[in-house]
Order: C-alpha cells, then structure tokens, then sequence
C-alpha cells in the first residue's frame, strides 16, 4: 500500500501538481495488450502511454517518459 499523497483530490491548483495514471487489459486475437496513460489533471489531458505486450513495470515507465514527460 502506498501513501495518499493527494488525500483523494483529484484537482490541481497548477500544471504537475497531480498526475493520474491507469493501465488497461484489452484481450485481441493475438493476445492481450495492454494500454497504460499518464494524465495531468490541471489540463485534463492525456501527457503520456504506452503500450505493450506484457504488464510489467516498463509499460508504466515509457508512459512517463512518452515525449519527454519525465526527465
């Protein structure tokens, strides 16, 4: 269990106060797949995803780094 940094709030007062991120399972013909997004709440936008084959925790780091989003 992690902290909960943002005590449930899911606004920002400014841009990279809070970020939101989900991963998705979708089931193809070939497999699953699966969808991971980075969201900044202050502009309600999608910053950030990747996808891939297998859920391991690169799907979550390539999300963030998706455009320079991160370092």
């Amino acid at each position: 269990m992690h902290d909960d940094n943002v005590s449930r709030s899911f606004t920002a007062k400014a841009p990279n106060d809070v970020w939101l991120g989900d991963i998705t399972e979708q089931s193809t013909l070939e497999g699953k797949l699966y969808v991971c997004a980075i969201k900044q709440i202050f502009s309600n936008r999608i910053v950030g995803y990747s996808i891939d084959s297998w859920m391991k925790s690169r799907i979550a780091a390539n999300a963030l780094n998706y455009h320079g989003v991160v370092g």
